[in-house]
Formats: C-alpha cells, structure tokens, sequence
C-alpha cells in the first residue's frame, strides 16, 4: 500500500534499520525526504554508530501518528548534508502499516491493583464496598492496559465495570486513573483490556514517555 512519507516521516522522526538478514535494529533519525530518496542520520547501536554499505538491503520501521509503519530499501550511497554524515535511501515501492490500534503500545510487567466497586445490601441499607485485587499489567498504551491472564481469570470483570487502577508507583507520579474493562480475552492466554477513562493530557504525557522509554530500552 502506499502512503505519503513525506507526511509520515518528518525531519527528526526516530526509525529503527536493520540489514535484512541480521535482526539486530539500530536507531537513526530522518534528516529529510525527497521525491525519490530518504536521507537519514548513520544508525547507531549501543552507542556505537555502523554504516551500511552502498548497496545493502534494509528494513526499516517507525511510529508516526497513531501507527507503525515498516519498508524494504537499499542504501545508494553515504554523504554529507549540511556538515552531517547521512545515508541516502532509495524510495520504497511499498509501505506497510503494522499497527492499527489508536494508541501505540508496549510490551511491560508490573504489578497493579484495581479497586472495584461494588453495591451490598437492600435499598437504603445499600453501600458502596470496595473491594481490591492484585494483578500484572503486560502492556500499555496512552489508551489503557491489559492485565494478565491469570488475574484475568480470577477477578470478577464484565464490560463496562468500573474501577481504579492503582500502577503502585511503577509510572511517574501516576498514582490511580479510573478505568473501564473494555475488552475480553480472546483465548486461554490473553488477559483483560481495561480502558482508561477521563485521562488527563497530563497523564497521557507521561505513559508515552514511559512507553518510548521501553522501545528505546529494547534496541539496546
């Protein structure tokens, strides 16, 4: 399928290279996209920079807006552009996107708390008892999280119920956000979905930091 790069890749955009073949990625930076060629910073691993060589095929993958999009191309050449050393990219034939969901998310484990709400009793003696339970969150997203599939199992959740979603400081200074179970499992694996609601821009601010903190984390 094809996408406009030139609005999908701009100027300081992180990506992830690697030569096809070794599934080693290294982080890079777009410096430009042209009609027919990318150009972008010289890939860097560890700290450690590598240069591909004019001809090498590469896979190159990155985030933009509410997607993750992958392509094959080949390095032409390496230059200087602007005093900056910089690989030169033939324009892929085809962009493929990876990721549909609306918010980008990742692979984590800590441990969590919900605190569900319920009602006891009859009529006017009815009160509001809650009641807290211990599971793993296994990924998270700006949009909610999803728990494990052992606490899945155990814990009472439908959709639609209610609940505070207590990280236990495993976020920066995030402490509780309300939270809505929005998605069954799927099978025997799987773990609940839990949708945040009411989520300030402030807290969405910081689980993306996180976020890109653990991508970063797994290209090392």
């Amino acid at each position: 399928m094809q996408f406009d790069l030139k609005k999908l890749m701009k100027p300081g955009l992180r990506i992830f290279v690697s030569a096809i073949g070794n599934p080693a990625k290294m982080v890079s930076n777009v410096v430009t996209v042209r009609d027919a060629d990318i150009a972008v910073t010289i890939p860097a691993k560890s700290g450690f920079f590598h240069t591909l060589a004019s001809g090498t095929a590469a896979d190159i993958s990155f985030f933009s807006g509410s997607g993750g999009y992958t392509f094959s191309a080949n390095v032409l050449k390496r230059v200087m552009l602007n005093g900056v050393p910089v690989l030169i990219l033939d324009m892929p034939k085809d962009v493929n996107r990876s990721e549909r969901r609306e918010y980008l998310r990742v692979s984590t484990l800590f441990p969590v708390k919900l605190v569900l709400t319920e009602l006891e009793g009859e009529n006017e003696k009815m009160k509001v008892v809650n009641k807290e339970y211990s599971a793993l969150c296994v990924d998270i997203s700006a949009g909610g999280i999803q728990i494990d599939a052992a606490s899945s199992k155990i814990i009472p959740l439908a959709d639609g119920v209610v609940m505070e979603i207590d990280f236990l400081n495993a976020l920066e200074e995030i402490h509780r956000l309300k939270g809505v179970a929005a998605r069954a499992p799927r099978n025997p694996n799987d773990g609940w979905g839990i949708k945040f609601a009411d989520i300030s821009k402030n807290a969405e601010t910081k689980i993306s930091r996180y976020i890109f903190k653990k991508q970063r984390e797994k290209t090392k």
